[in-house]
């Protein structure tokens, strides 16, 4: 009987063992912005990919010239990985990038954007409040 009490715990343990180590990572969803609040993007759950997630722009500040990327979807299907979330950044001309997507805390995300995985640009994000 013992027995059976010690590995029923064990499986109900086992079973919360998710949940306990999505407790203690940040979650990456949510309003997103650049130092300068020149962009503001929105991560979330991409439509087309469960378990993925997107970054949409949902407001920018064009250099003079340039069309503004408000309400386009400028990031795709990031998943989870060893070193954080891998996916692709969209271009102007449709073309996609590598990207990963690291948090160094709960408040800031580190976007990192590669051409032939050498050259290679990095811009860093703040949590927005909701």
């Amino acid at each position: 009987m013992l027995k059976a009490l010690a590995w029923a715990l064990i499986a109900l343990l086992l079973s919360m063992l998710p949940e306990w180590a999505k407790a203690g990572q940040p979650e990456l969803s949510g309003r997103w912005t650049t130092a300068d609040r020149g962009s503001l993007i929105e991560i979330a759950a991409c439509p087309d990919m469960a378990g993925a997630l997107c970054a949409t722009v949902l407001a920018d500040q064009p250099a003079a010239g340039q069309p503004s990327l408000a309400g386009k979807q400028v990031g795709i299907n990031f998943v989870p990985g060893k070193d954080g979330w891998s996916g692709q950044i969209l271009t102007e001309d449709g073309s996609a990038l590598a990207a990963t997507i690291s948090l160094a805390n709960a408040s800031r995300l580190d976007l990192k954007v590669c051409v032939m995985a050498v050259f290679c640009d990095a811009t860093s994000y703040w949590r927005v409040a909701p």
